[in-house]
């Protein structure tokens, strides 16, 4: 068993996570005849022209699709998922392992992304006078949700004689996890775990699980989105957005007849979102304003949350959605009805970015408005319209072709990240949460050159706590044996 090709391999070819912090793919294979392991299997995206971004999800996948055994996904976001479709459609026909709580989201948010795919693939038509056909279509996230079955938290599980695994809760969204993996090639059985994406511990995290520490391992492949201390966000930071949020709502609607867009992704923002204003104005009694929430995807996710959320998560959501300010819904007619009556209102609609959904015709209508407001709730990539408004500078932006003066209201709500912060990473990766050894820790899901420098402290942290694991920063040739 010692020599390399005899050993269990982590390839991160096919993964756009290895150097940025979408496209999480991670392979793994083993033994005679080989067998193979997908970790994820997630769209690229971010800040890059429509054909670079549709060529580098189209591309051929560094294995044979045919010869994957399994695929598991840590959670239901499309930069984890989005290309589970396109798997299926060149042939694979594997068990797709996902944790309890996600198929039906999965399912929803790819459905959502195929129509985006042919809605891109007839604009790349026009641009560029060539045929470039749909990533995958509606009828191949059909054939791939039949592939998926769900498994409870905290349990091991033997999948085959070499297979074992355990999905830990790592507190990013509803039903996201970690993933432990087992294993056994020869004689000999390795112990690999993935973070997946990890919550922030410094924020209420409604209705996400509650992080747990994966213990031990030979080797632990961890996310790291906040690796820049730049981007951390702090308890008080939270606590001055509530703040922010009530003096917005009473500056722009209350006090100045005006209407609020809250951009928020369907899936986990949009329900916080909603859950935060309840929490800040169900007994406040001169608050009468109606909140419109939707986008069909937005309502889909909605009622999934109804049967997947169990306990005091279940009871909190649906008494957020009894609230009589909410009216929820998946028609844009009910949205440009409520915009003609030029009263007090907030909207809480998808897309975050304002790249999709009912989010950016609505902010076209706002913007012009000196009286209206729009509160941005997170990061937006930059060259998106949701980065481009929040330059404040920029006094015209472009809307779908039309150039639209910004005069309205802008706020930034910036400690709604979903994602483990730095120092708590180093802490977690370090052994402070109380874990053993991992062996060996592979950087990825991050900004590259914030990856150098996280690694650094990290390794320093790591000598200091009197332990040997070793920290390697992943790209796309980067292979480990085991």
């Amino acid at each position: 068993m010692s020599k390399s090709k005899d050993k269990i391999r982590v390839s991160f070819k096919s993964s756009g996570a290895a150097e940025d912090v979408t496209g999480s793919c991670t392979v793994i294979t083993w033994g005679k005849p080989e067998r193979t392991i997908l970790v994820d299997c997630g769209l690229i995206q971010g800040n890059q022209s429509l054909l670079k971004e549709y060529q580098a999800n189209n591309a051929r996948f560094s294995f044979k699709e045919k010869n994957v055994d399994y695929v598991f996904i840590s959670h239901s976001h499309s930069d984890h998922t989005g290309r589970l479709s396109l798997l299926t459609k060149r042939g694979f026909n594997g068990k797709i392992v996902v944790p309890e709580g996600n198929k039906d989201i999965i399912r929803e948010l790819s459905l959502d992304s195929a129509k985006i795919m042919l809605r891109d693939a007839e604009d790349l038509f026009r641009r560029f006078k060539k045929d470039y056909p749909p990533i995958y279509e509606e009828s191949d996230v059909k054939n791939m949700v039949t592939l998926i079955k769900e498994y409870p938290f905290n349990e091991k599980i033997k999948l085959d004689d070499e297979v074992t695994f355990e999905f830990i809760p790592s507190g990013h969204i509803v039903g996201a996890a970690q993933l432990i993996l087992y294993i056994k090639n020869g004689n000999i059985t390795r112990k690999i775990a993935f973070t997946g994406d990890l919550g922030n511990l410094r924020t209420e995290s409604y209705y996400a699980n509650k992080f747990e520490p994966i213990q031990n391992a030979n080797l632990l492949i961890g996310e790291c989105t906040y690796a820049n201390r730049e981007r951390s966000v702090k308890a008080k930071d939270r606590e001055k957005d509530l703040e922010k949020i009530q003096a917005f709502v009473r500056d722009v609607c209350v006090d100045g007849n005006g209407r609020i867009l809250f951009p928020s992704f369907s899936l986990m923002r949009s329900q916080v979102m909603i859950t935060i204003l309840y929490d800040l104005f169900k007994n406040d009694p001169e608050f009468n304003i109606p909140i419109y929430v939707g986008s069909p995807l937005t309502c889909k996710i909605n009622k999934i949350f109804d049967n997947v959320l169990t306990g005091k998560q279940l009871e909190k959501w649906q008494e957020v959605c009894t609230w009589d300010k909410l009216i929820f819904t998946s028609s844009f007619e009910d949205i440009e009805t409520a915009l003609s009556k030029n009263s007090p209102m907030l909207f809480v609609l998808s897309s975050g970015m304002l790249s999709g959904g009912f989010s950016p015709a609505v902010a076209e209508k706002l913007l012009p408005s000196s009286k209206d407001g729009i509160a941005f709730v997170g990061y937006s990539v930059e060259g998106t319209l949701a980065w481009k408004i929040k330059q404040k500078k920029t006094k015209t932006i472009s809307i779908n072709g039309k150039q639209i003066h910004s005069r309205c209201k802008v706020i930034n709500l910036n400690s709604f990240s979903s994602h483990m912060q730095r120092d708590e990473l180093c802490d977690y990766y370090s052994g402070g949460f109380g874990t053993g050894m991992y062996g060996k820790i592979v950087l990825q899901h991050g900004n590259k050159k914030d990856r150098i420098g996280l690694a650094a402290d990290l390794q320093e942290l790591i000598s200091k706590r009197n332990r040997t694991d070793k920290v390697i920063i992943a790209n796309k040739s980067t292979e480990i044996l085991l």
